[in-house]
């Protein structure tokens, strides 16, 4: 059986940083997972495979606690956590607020007006996908895990759940936004490519995102044409960028040439100089 994490073909969290740079595909090192990360890999077990097994943990003792409830920084302690090998370590008071937050917005999700005929129209949930996509001459060894795909009103999407803060706004604008710096319809082109080489052909894209703190709001959306189109378009120039550079083995960085710089718009009006 094929393990997905250990497979050695590209996907869109390697392949993303070929947008700052060959030089910054090549170097970059593999991210550690944050409280955020877990909490959104929760959300998703819940919503898409809750018939899956929770992540193993461990709960810190009583005895390796400080008063307020931490985790201690005495030897004891830390050879204590030294013997848990490869889990996620939380005190009571962090496993209880990861559990209660994460149902929440779970909850949110299921009891969403839209949100549930999604989740309801689930065909397929966190599918594995291998596929050889052509680049130029190129073929490049490609793999994605594709959160949903599903079937409501007769026509095929796949969605992407996406849990987020929202702390600087939450709004259907301000995800767009958020898409376009982040390289989220490229993700889902990605994933679309991937779908078709296996032989299943979706009608659009679309985001389940949930908001991460309360009141845990949820929006459904879903990607315009030209948003597809775009995102299309960036996958396959950065898996150009990428095929070449593995052809020739050079990486170059942001800038390989001298570049000209002008005045941001910002600073080209006629006063712009009393600014500075």
């Amino acid at each position: 059986m094929t393990n997905y994490r250990e497979h050695p073909a590209l996907n869109w969290s390697k392949l993303r940083a070929m947008a700052q740079s060959p030089l910054a595909f090549a170097t970059q090192e593999d991210v550690q997972e944050t409280d955020a990360m877990r909490l959104g890999t929760e959300v998703h077990r819940l919503l898409l495979t809750p018939d899956e097994p929770a992540p193993r943990i461990a709960v810190v003792p009583a005895e390796y606690l400080t008063e307020s409830g931490r985790l201690s920084t005495a030897k004891a302690a830390k050879a204590w956590v030294a013997e848990q090998g490869d889990v996620v370590i939380y005190t009571p008071d962090e496993l209880a607020k990861f559990l209660d937050t994460t149902a929440a917005m779970a909850h949110a999700a299921q009891s969403h007006l839209t949100a549930s005929k999604w989740l309801a129209g689930i065909e397929s949930a966190e599918r594995e996908l291998y596929w050889s996509q052509p680049s130029g001459s190129e073929l490049v060894e490609c793999k994605g895990k594709a959160d949903a795909v599903i079937v409501v009103d007769g026509k095929r999407m796949l969605v992407d759940v996406k849990t987020c803060s929202g702390s600087r706004g939450f709004s259907p604008s301000w995800f767009a936004r958020r898409v376009i710096d982040l390289g989220y319809h490229g993700q889902l082109a990605m994933y679309a490519r991937g779908l078709a080489a296996d032989g299943v052909q979706v009608d659009g894209w679309g985001w389940l995102v949930i908001q991460s703190e309360a009141p845990h709001d949820v929006m459904c959306l879903t990607a315009s044409e030209r948003m597809m189109a775009a995102g299309d378009a960036l996958f396959l120039d950065l898996l150009h960028k990428y095929a070449s550079s593995s052809k020739t083995g050079v990486w170059p960085g942001v800038a390989a040439e001298a570049v000209e710089i002008d005045l941001p718009k910002w600073a080209q009006g006629a006063d712009s100089a009393e600014e500075f």
